[in-house]
């Protein structure tokens, strides 16, 4: 407490020898208590964490292997790739014999070797879209599928030639090993709608990636 009050000598010796309590001195006022808030504690990921997922899906079955694509929720799609992915023609195969591109990612079909071939492509109807010859050792012809969905490629030459493009929407996707194994690297912390799809079967769910290492096994569900 400090005292306001003015003293003269005299005074302030006798209130000494008296041991006097000074009344009516005026205290410093107090702050007022502070509040403080709550801490929140952020659960959301931390901006720019990646994960590396290993997976197993079901195995290669009656020649079709398990496609898984991821499409985030959180966040915006991924743009789409510019860069082609290359469907070659040799040994009168093509190869690989399935690829899964993005909506209005370009595909470049080659021909590497000494035969003549066609690419002949329908879509999940039927219906023929395009049918090129392609010319001996480095003929070529690029195209982008605007819609999604399943395209059967073959060989107007070659009937024993076949294979198939898979046109999807999500922003991730990989063709799993004859045995199911499939990783993907790089993907953004978030939530997840996972679809997995083996010729004509498909199966939808919801998972979560984490920063690190993630481990998915996804099935289709048992029939009944």
């Amino acid at each position: 407490m400090i005292c306001r009050t003015h003293w003269n000598a005299a005074a302030f010796l006798y209130v000494m020898a008296a041991g006097l309590f000074v009344a009516g001195c005026s205290a410093e006022p107090q702050p007022a208590p502070v509040e403080v808030a709550p801490v929140e504690t952020d659960t959301s990921p931390p901006a720019g964490a990646v994960g590396d997922i290993v997976g197993q899906a079901p195995p290669e079955a009656q020649g079709s292997r398990s496609v898984v694509i991821l499409e985030p929720r959180d966040t915006e799609p991924l743009p789409v790739p510019t860069d082609p992915v290359v469907m070659d023609q040799f040994g009168r195969e093509f190869i690989p014999r399935l690829i899964v591109l993005r909506e209005g990612q370009p595909v470049r079909f080659t021909n590497s070797e000494d035969e003549l071939h066609t690419v002949h492509v329908k879509d999940d109807i039927g219906e023929s879209l395009f049918n090129v010859a392609m010319p001996i050792r480095g003929g070529e012809y690029e195209h982008r599928f605007a819609q999604g969905g399943d395209y059967a490629v073959s060989c107007e030459a070659h009937p024993e030639m076949h294979a198939t493009i898979l046109v999807v929407r999500g922003s991730y996707s990989v063709v799993a090993d004859r045995n199911g194994t499939f990783t993907l690297s790089g993907v953004p912390a978030g939530t997840y709608d996972l679809e997995l799809r083996r010729g004509e079967e498909h199966h939808t769910e919801t998972v979560e990636i984490v920063g690190g290492s993630n481990e998915i096994v996804v099935d289709f569900p048992s029939a009944g």
